[in-house]
């Protein structure tokens, strides 16, 4: 059990799981964090080390429960573990990974001893806009008397709103490359190339999405 200094009379219990000799760094990287970024006093605990004593007299405000201790069934917390998790009072907050997966399981845990807090991570999607650019010509890079067919393409460039406010047409460039697509213009010959286009941070489709050519 590891303990930090920190500002007023209670503190933190964190219990966390990891295994004795190499594992993942990035475990006690995020166990870390707590005592290394919180202003109240921090006590580590590896449940893997069995029970501490004198955990039951430590002024428990709040108990962290790691997501390392969930990462097999059964959990890694003992019996002991148990009766204290059962008895402290303290505001219960509970790390989860993955917090898509074996929901029965984790929700039995916080019904069963009260969590009052779930720390999940979300991604929050913005809506996507799109904007159609047409007749964009289409240029041969390394040849300069090759025609494509078509000659020109749509673009339909998709972002967020914010994105495209900071979009201009005018940067449009479609191009075919055939000496990167690995064809021999040293000589005549003829193929149907991809269509290429680049614009920063929003995702493009070309219309038609590849063109003939020949030279």
């Amino acid at each position: 059990m590891n303990e930090t200094a920190g500002t007023g009379q209670g503190g933190i219990v964190l219990l966390y799981h990891r295994p004795l000799g190499r594992g993942a760094a990035t475990v006690l990287e995020h166990v870390d964090a707590f005592p290394k970024f919180s202003r109240s006093r921090v006590w580590t605990v590896n449940t893997e080390l069995g029970f501490p004593s004198v955990l039951p007299q430590l002024p428990c405000d709040v108990l962290v429960f790691h997501y390392s201790l969930f990462g097999i069934w059964p959990y890694t917390i003992g019996r002991e573990f148990e009766r204290y998790i059962t008895g402290v009072r303290a505001h219960k907050i509970a790390f989860f990974q993955d917090e898509h997966r074996y929901c029965g399981r984790r929700f039995e845990f916080l019904n069963t001893y009260g969590v009052d807090t779930v720390s999940a991570t979300v991604q929050i999607a913005k809506a996507l806009v799109s904007r159609e650019v047409p007749k964009v010509k289409v240029q041969v890079v390394g040849l300069l008397h090759a025609t494509p067919q078509p000659q020109t393409v749509s673009v339909k460039v998709s972002g967020t709103a914010e994105e495209l406010d900071a979009f201009n047409p005018e940067v449009v460039v479609a191009r075919v490359d055939p000496k990167a697509a690995g064809l021999d213009i040293t000589k005549p010959g003829n193929g149907y190339l991809d269509v290429l286009v680049d614009v920063p941070k929003v995702s493009v489709e070309v219309t038609p999405s590849k063109v003939f050519l020949q030279w």
